[in-house]
């Protein structure tokens, strides 16, 4: 897939917002994860006495 030589005039933008969507995307997750290790590790302190 040849490069062209000039890039489209929305180009950087659009790789930009994608980047961005990525970003947020890959910090849901993390954020997710990091709730329900918080979540599993008090269940036990939750529902054992």
């Amino acid at each position: 897939m040849p490069r062209p030589l000039a890039p489209r005039p929305g180009a950087s933008a659009q790789f930009r917002q994608r980047i961005a969507i990525g970003l947020v995307g890959v910090g849901i997750l993390l954020a997710a994860g990091w709730l329900a290790l918080v979540v599993a590790s008090r269940i036990d302190e939750l529902f054992l006495p």
